[in-house]
């Protein structure tokens, strides 16, 4: 993650190269007129030179910084996230035949959540997930519920989003206690607050963890959805 100017990383590159050229000219000259110094001190620079000019080639040409971490957060919300959530469904003869779809915006993603039950009428689950850095906020979509309510409030009414509510909140979500509304008021949005690892973004068990323990809130959200509707 250690990000540095272009002019930089040009500047060690050029050092390096000047410095493990000479080492390699040095070396050749002394095994052509066989002075062992000469080979003696080539071997020294080039020994410590090689591990160092690796490093200077993982600055010169490694994504860091702010760009990567941007990328990072495109890949746990289009492909981390949705990888883990088809997973979980996939086992559930109920929603085998589940749709997700998404749209990015930066790091904002909504989702719209598609099932079609034998028994009822086909349920749809929207939900939005803010990924910044290290914290993330779901909003989940409700199109019964009204405006400026309680959040935990509503959701302790019905019984299967009360027990989506706890289960969140063991895993380190905390509830918005206000109820949002959508610009048109279409639908009002429950939001849960959940703080991650400061490296989160750089670890890829913390990124898995996340994607499938999030993959089980939605499960729950959407069971939850059907039986309320």
């Amino acid at each position: 993650m250690l990000a540095l100017p272009t002019w930089a990383k040009l500047g060690l590159a050029l050092i390096m190269l000047l410095v493990l050229s000479n080492a390699m000219s040095l070396l050749f000259s002394g095994m052509l007129h066989k002075d062992k110094d000469a080979i003696a001190a080539a071997m020294s620079i080039l020994t410590v030179g090689l591990p160092v000019g690796l490093i200077v080639v993982a600055l010169v040409f490694g994504d860091g910084g702010a760009r990567k971490l941007r990328d990072m957060t495109q890949q746990v919300l289009n492909k981390e996230v949705p990888q883990a959530i088809r997973e979980n469904l996939a086992h559930a003869l109920q929603f085998s035949d589940a749709q997700l779809t998404f749209t990015t915006h930066g790091y904002i993603t909504d989702y719209e959540l598609a099932t079609k039950i034998a028994t009822s009428p086909a349920r749809t689950l929207k939900f939005r997930l803010e990924l910044n850095v290290r914290k993330v906020n779901v909003v989940f979509w409700l199109s019964n519920a009204g405006p400026d309510q309680d959040a935990r409030a509503l959701l302790q009414k019905h019984p299967a989003f009360h027990t989506c509510l706890l289960g969140a909140e063991r895993e380190g979500y905390q509830l918005n206690p206000v109820v949002q509304t959508m610009p048109d008021h279409s639908a009002s949005g429950i939001v849960f607050i959940k703080s991650l690892h400061e490296d989160f973004l750089l670890e890829p068990a913390q990124r898995l963890y996340f994607a499938q323990d999030f993959s089980f809130f939605i499960r729950g959200m959407l069971e939850a959805a059907i039986q309320h509707a």
